[in-house]
């Protein structure tokens, strides 16, 4: 990336440049750190999202033998 070349020779920069390059640093880190924070975020939420479709899954195949259950009962095999 750019800003360890620019880092590089801030010492011959101006002040005023020297704290817009801070500024954009900084919002560049927030910026990564947010993604990052969101990326944990979303495993979370997959991971539960995951969990409550393997319970709907299961209620589901339960209710389909006592279905088939209760429908055997009625009509032998």
């Amino acid at each position: 990336m750019w800003l360890p070349m620019i880092q590089s020779n801030i010492k011959h920069l101006s002040a005023g440049l020297q704290l817009r390059l801070h500024a954009i640093q900084n919002n560049a880190n927030q910026q990564n750190l947010r993604m990052l924070q969101g990326s944990a975020q979303f495993a979370h939420n997959s991971a539960v999202l995951r969990k409550w479709l393997q319970c709907t899954q299961f209620k589901m195949a339960q209710v389909e033998i006592q279905s088939s259950e209760a429908a055997s009962q009625f009509y032998p095999l």
